[in-house]
């Protein structure tokens, strides 16, 4: 994130982030940098179907997927989503993950959003769930009931 701050391009992101580590042949990593710039990085050890999808100011990757189909689908429902990106990121997510029967392969989701600040704007993240898709939902949901809420009583 202090990268991203400084503007560094998203290419020279993940070629800093990922220098040295070990592990590296066993990630993968999305990074949409300050002006939209994108960069997706995905090791060679990754399972079966890795892959992602890049746009105008968007990127849109997955791994251990059944097939490559489900990162297209999520990458147009991105574009084709309305209203904030929190929630165009969360019914991305839903788009594919409603095409993927095996659910181990989707127990964890996770949306991130950064601004200028130190700390994130939006951080929600599910792990180990049997549905963590819905439940990212359900959180979003719960995230903008106490902003609406907030933005009504200032003080509170």
């Amino acid at each position: 994130m202090k990268l991203l701050r400084e503007a560094v391009p998203a290419e020279e992101v993940i070629e800093k982030v990922m220098s040295g580590d070990p592990l590296k042949q066993h990630r993968q990593m999305v990074v949409v940098d300050v002006t939209g710039r994108t960069a997706v990085f995905t090791g060679s050890e990754m399972s079966p179907y890795c892959g992602s999808e890049q746009g105008e100011n968007f990127a849109v990757a997955g791994c251990g997927l059944p097939s490559e189909d489900i990162v297209k689908l999520c990458a147009s429902a991105f574009q084709n989503a309305q209203g904030e990106l929190a929630q165009r990121l969360v019914d991305a997510l839903a788009t594919g993950a409603a095409k993927c029967d095996d659910h181990a392969a989707c127990e964890s989701a996770v949306v991130r959003i950064s601004r200028d600040e130190l700390y994130p704007y939006l951080d929600l993240r599910v792990d180990r769930h049997e549905n963590p898709v819905a439940e990212l939902a359900r959180l979003l949901d719960i995230f903008h009931r106490r902003a609406a809420q907030k933005n009504k009583d200032p003080q509170g």
